[in-house]
């Protein structure tokens, strides 16, 4: 129980934008990876609150954003890990939420559209461009599959 308490304690100091909540879940994250994926719905939300109140800047932001998309092939990391993308990158979801319809024809033909793993996979690697493009060469996400 007491390990339930402090996680549910630092998700609401993350989530009001407090730096101690987000040190302890970046941690359990590292640490305790078991207790960080049976929470990790929650979790993932307060970290999008608090990319939400303390934007790119921040360097709990940018550890936050790694974290994320060293997770972010894992499916059951994909939609909220997505979430605090776009929060971060100002909107761009890199196709992630993209509707097959959307995506149009080429000159008026009908070309094959991209199945949900194929715009997935692509969102995720231009996701990593994105963020590795932000942070020069040598920072980001170093995680290539």
């Amino acid at each position: 129980k007491n390990e339930s308490m402090r996680i549910q304690a630092s998700r609401s100091l993350c989530s009001i934008g407090e730096g101690a909540g987000v040190d302890f879940l970046l941690n359990l994250a590292i640490d305790n990876q078991s207790s960080f994926a049976r929470n990790s719905y929650n979790i993932l939300a307060s970290f999008q609150k608090y990319v939400e109140k303390h934007g790119l800047e921040d360097p709990r932001t940018e550890k936050i954003l790694t974290l994320i998309l060293g997770l972010i092939d894992e499916t059951r990391y994909q939609s909220s890990g997505f979430r605090i993308i776009k929060q971060a990158a100002g909107g761009e979801d890199f196709g992630y939420y993209s509707s097959a319809a959307s995506q149009g024809s080429v000159s008026g033909l009908k070309s094959r559209q991209p199945t949900l793993a194929e715009r997935r996979k692509s969102a995720i690697e231009a996701a990593r461009k994105w963020w590795k493009e932000r942070n020069g060469a040598g920072g980001g996400d170093s995680k290539e599959k």
